[in-house]
């Protein structure tokens, strides 16, 4: 009975595997104690007659898969007839050492729980010297450093896959429902990696058990055939596992600049497909590619081929692009305020918005049909999918100043606005002493009445710290970021699901907390959130006193008052001349 089964689909790769097979049966392990199950697609180019004249040491089984129904299938069938307690899984282009299984099998020994051991999976260097294998490369070697770098630490769900150079137990694979035969091409991988980290099985690296594909595929094949399904299958996953929709990469849909998004959504939505247009210029750049500004240039090219076919096909499984990008293109404007009201001698005039501005703000958003959400409803739709409106914008006001009570969010509650106040919960009642330094004023906060009441009528709470502290310099993390979450509960009965940074200053360190309390976490850099903003980054734009409706309607429309750089230098201009 071997110990390891190595499992390998093939479809008319005679030559190819002719090259990579005879690695596999002079392992360095016992040879009793493993197996190689090749499952041959109905080929007819002598791959079946090759496979069965030969006589390995090892275990060997030739399968004859007719009908050819796909490499899925080829490798369930593979993996139902091997005869081991643990299945490895390797493509047919494959090139190892003879360490190979000894080192999978070394990592299960010394992983007290079942697990899926990932190796290594490298370019070859004897592969088809094409742009295509160079994007390969590229995508493979950096993808590696990463893993290298954080110290081979694999992170759920998009760092996991099931294929070239894995190894798990046999009996979880059958648990699970083996490789889903309904998804083509691309992403089978990715669902049966989820699968069976939903199973319960731990997934280590293991960077001795390296490998080297020698990588074949043409760029008319990746572009034609393995884009689009990529698309589709994207869509598929999503929908299938929600917590995979953050790293689907149709979520690129919503980032990128507003003359990127029309480009997008032509490409995506449009009768013909734009791609043949770049295929003068990727044949060029092919043809030209010693020179490595024009290499490099060809393999944006190709990646651009491929973006656009794979959101066609995404495109096509959502139904349409409406759907599409309700789904995934959604992007999202932070508005930040501090203090709404009268003006105060004394205080920092640039953090205080008049009630008159404020109004207007709101009723200009209501009136050009923009949708005030909580944060809580970005969660779910990154989350969950759960449906945002067209046009969603969050309000979120920093230290709970006692005004925003009397003026800002009664505002909001008229216009049927939600948003999250972020509170410094040890100076409920007080005042902003933090910033004694630099006014002599200080503004009276909301009380614990005063935000319990406000919360029973929609309004967020998350947490801005217990004492407004810099956390970059604070000895006391643990407390003013768990310990103000903590604040909070018991006050409104719920866990704060957001956090805000004071002074927007962070480390790696203060991420770290936040992250094991909260769900979202708002800085101070600016620009629009979209699916893949870093949830623990998220950015918004602080609205200033003075400004106009159409420097508003900016910081909404593209997260940053665009014309701020200019336009107090006009106001100036314009007050001289009439000075005179």
């Amino acid at each position: 009975m071997p110990k390891i089964s190595i499992v390998i689909p093939t479809y008319k790769h005679k030559d190819v595997i002719a090259r990579t097979l005879p690695l596999l049966f002079e392992q360095d392990f016992p040879p009793d104690d493993y197996e190689v199950v090749v499952a041959v697609g109905a080929s007819d180019d002598g791959t079946l007659e090759l496979l069965q004249s030969l006589t390995p040491r090892c275990g060997f089984q030739v399968i004859d898969q007719r009908p050819n129904k796909g490499q899925s299938d080829a490798r369930n069938i593979g993996i139902l007839a091997a005869r081991s307690p643990l299945v490895l899984e390797v493509d047919d282009d494959i090139v190892c050492d003879s360490r190979l299984v000894a080192s999978h099998m070394e990592m299960h020994q010394a992983t007290p729980s079942p697990a899926c051991v990932i190796g290594p999976v490298l370019v070859h260097a004897d592969s088809l010297p094409t742009l295509a294998t160079r994007d390969m490369q590229g995508w493979t070697n950096d993808y590696f450093a990463d893993l290298e770098q954080r110290g081979g630490r694999l992170r759920y769900p998009e760092g996991i896959w099931i294929s070239s150079n894995c190894s798990m137990p046999r009996d979880a694979l059958i648990k699970v429902g083996l490789f889903d035969v309904d998804m083509h091409v691309t992403h089978m991988d990715a669902d049966l990696a989820i699968k069976l980290w939903k199973h319960g099985l731990t997934f280590r690296y293991q960077p001795k058990a390296v490998t080297y594909q020698w990588y074949v595929k043409g760029p008319e094949t990746l572009v034609r055939k393995d884009a689009e399904w990529a698309g589709r299958n994207d869509v598929v996953l999503s929908r299938r596992y929600p917590e995979y929709r953050r790293h689907a990469m149709i979520g690129t849909l919503g980032g990128g600049s507003a003359t990127w998004r029309v480009l997008r959504k032509w490409a995506t939505n449009s009768r013909i497909s734009p791609e043949p247009l770049l295929r003068p210029a990727y044949w060029l750049a092919e043809k030209f590619k010693r020179s490595e500004r024009i290499a490099n240039l060809g393999v944006r090219l190709l990646r651009n081929r491929k973006a656009i076919e794979m959101l066609r096909g995404a495109r096509r499984e959502a139904g349409s692009w409406k759907v599409l990008d309700a789904e995934f293109g959604a992007r999202l404007p932070v508005l930040m305020y501090h203090h709404v009201g009268p003006a105060q001698p004394g205080t920092l005039p640039r953090l205080t918005i008049s009630p008159d501005e404020f109004r207007k703000q709101v009723g200009w958003l209501a009136a050009n049909g923009y949708q005030g959400i909580s944060a809580r409803a970005w969660i779910e739709w990154c989350e969950q999918g759960t449906p945002l409106p067209p046009k969603p914008v969050l309000f979120t006001f920093d230290d709970a100043y006692k005004d925003i009570a009397e003026f800002a969010l009664p505002i909001l509650e008229h216009h049927g606005f939600s948003a999250v106040v972020f509170v410094v919960t040890q100076r409920l009642g007080a005042t902003n002493d933090w910033d004694a330094d630099v006014t002599p004023t200080r503004l009276p906060l909301m009380t614990a009445e005063q935000i319990v009441e406000w919360h029973r009528r929609g309004i967020e709470f998350g947490s801005h710290t217990q004492t407004h502290a810099d956390l970059t310099a604070s000895p006391e993390l643990n407390s003013e970021i768990a310990g103000s979450k903590s604040d909070l509960q018991r006050l409104l009965g719920e866990s704060p699901e957001s956090f805000a940074y004071p002074y927007g200053r962070q480390t790696e360190s203060v991420r770290t907390v936040v992250a094991e309390n909260y769900k979202l976490a708002f800085g101070v850099q600016q620009g629009l959130n979209y699916i893949k903003t870093d949830p623990y980054a998220l950015a918004r734009t602080m609205v200033k006193p003075g400004e106009s409706l159409w420097e508003f309607s900016s910081r909404v429309r593209t997260g940053r008052n665009r014309f701020e750089a200019f336009l107090p230098g006009l106001r100036n201009r314009f007050s001289r001349r009439h000075s005179t």
